[in-house]
């Protein structure tokens, strides 16, 4: 790229780099903005997909029973990883999304046991584990434990669906999405908003549509959700776009847990 990169280094405190690129201002006509496209359904002549959800929590599986039936997908949800390696056992799912930490036994365990009887049965299941850690070292220990890949929470539903096609060979059906403006890709993100953001916001709404709001979110009601901050558009835009975010990020239990939060 006709630039250069150095270092500086100290024995016990640690290592600084610096680098220079030559890069040139660009104009509007050179930037193209990528088509974008969500999966509604699965392409003719495939396998019916078995799909097994295993995660303590009732609102992670019902996110993810709400993401993937509609597409096509057969799915079960276990709510520890014993009952999941039994569902296992009788069902025999192609792919499994598996949350790395819950009671009864360790998330881990579940991949060791289910690695171990396939060695009988000579079929394989994919294993993806869904886990909110940032460290990248745990990389190495998803993988060691028997899983095939894994995706950080939350999850965006085209990450996850990118992972099936890879894993699985699943064709989907898409349909494309209007195309954004240049430079109108920026939006909020749930990291970019802390709670403090929501909390100041949310105790200025009457505490019924609140409660409506977490009804909705409990129920991983999206289309009421949507409805009910819908109701706010025009009298409090902030944070109707900021609610509206976290949707679209599939944060219903984020949202949950605001107005939980606030009603209390």
């Amino acid at each position: 790229m006709g630039g250069d990169i150095g270092f500086k280094s100290v024995v016990g405190e640690g290592t600084s780099f610096k680098f220079n690129i030559r890069v040139f201002p660009a104009t509007s006509c050179e930037i193209t903005v990528p088509t974008l496209q969500r999966a509604i359904g699965l392409e003719a002549d495939q396998p019916i997909f078995r799909i097994l959800a295993i995660d303590d929590n009732q609102e992670n599986r019902r996110l993810l029973v709400k993401m993937l039936q509609p597409i096509g997908f057969e799915v079960r949800e276990a709510e520890n990883s014993q009952q999941g390696v039994e569902i296992w056992e009788s069902w025999q799912p192609h792919l499994i999304c598996l949350h790395t930490r819950m009671p009864v036994m360790d998330g881990f365990e579940a991949v060791r046991q289910i690695r171990a009887k396939e060695k009988q049965t000579q079929r394989r299941t994919v294993i993806i584990a869904l886990t909110a850690s940032t460290f990248e070292e745990r990389k190495g220990e998803i993988v060691a434990a028997g899983c095939d890949d894994f995706v950080r929470k939350p999850f965006q539903e085209q990450i996850l669906f990118n992972k099936m096609a890879y894993y699985l060979g699943v064709r989907y059906i898409y349909q494309e999405l209007p195309r954004l403006p240049v430079g109108g890709l920026g939006r909020y993100f749930v990291s970019e908003k802390p709670d403090s953001f929501f909390g100041g916001l949310l105790a200025q709404m009457a505490q019924s549509w609140v409660q409506e709001l977490y009804e909705a979110a409990n129920d991983v009601n999206e289309e009421l959700a949507i409805e009910i901050v819908d109701r706010i558009w025009e009298s409090h835009p902030t944070l109707a776009h900021a609610l509206k975010d976290l949707l679209t990020d599939y944060r219903i239990d984020k949202i949950m847990d605001l107005t939980q939060s606030s009603l209390k």
